[in-house]
């Protein structure tokens, strides 16, 4: 599979991390998981403006939102994945740095890495319902950041799989905040909405 990483599409196995990458270290970075409709990129300027806004926040510098589109739709074409529903993960880190915990006071070039994957819609679970479970939401209080500091959602998600449910949903205050990979809408007074 091709992956796109610091401005070079490459083998996967290919790309490797340097050992001092702020992302590896401090989870110091965010991501963006785009959908594919068969090649369609689904709403590519929100998520590259999702991605802008977390980017901004972490006061890390990357004109990857600029080239998001670009880099989903060949990562798509060159793994033969436009046919298909897809998903592209970007992530974006601080880069690599003596470890520290500031952040650097030299700029650093920000580390960029994109892959492509098949992806299968819940289609079983539209048409028969799904188990989830709650579990309190005790991420960070930053969560419009899009951090890749994710161990409670992944935490969360193996609770939900050791007690046969498919999602984790996390609760805030007695609220629905979302799931630990999962948007969480409803119907009320029949018009639908997404937190």
């Amino acid at each position: 599979m091709l992956a796109y990483f610091n401005d070079s599409f490459l083998p996967e196995d290919e790309i490797s991390i340097r050992w001092n990458d702020r992302g590896f270290n401090f989870a110091d970075g965010c991501y963006e998981v785009v959908r594919s409709y068969r090649g369609k990129i689904f709403r590519a300027q929100d998520h590259a403006n999702r991605l802008a806004y977390s980017l901004r926040e972490l006061e890390i510098s990357s004109d990857a939102p600029a080239k998001m589109e670009e880099i989903a739709v060949r990562l798509l074409n060159e793994n033969h994945k436009n046919h298909e529903h897809a998903l592209v993960y970007f992530q974006v880190t601080r880069g690599a740095h003596k470890r520290m915990h500031r952040y650097p006071t030299t700029p650093v070039p920000p580390t960029l890495l994109a892959t492509s994957s098949a992806f299968s819609p819940y289609d079983d679970e539209f048409e028969k319902g799904a188990a989830i479970i709650l579990v309190e939401d005790y991420r960070w209080s930053r969560c419009d950041i899009k951090s890749v500091g994710l161990i409670p959602n992944v935490m969360s998600q193996q609770k939900a799989r050791e007690n046969d449910a498919i999602e984790a949903v996390f609760v805030r205050n007695g609220l629905i905040t979302e799931g630990t990979h999962t948007n969480v809408g409803c119907i009320k007074k029949g018009v639908f909405g997404a937190d």
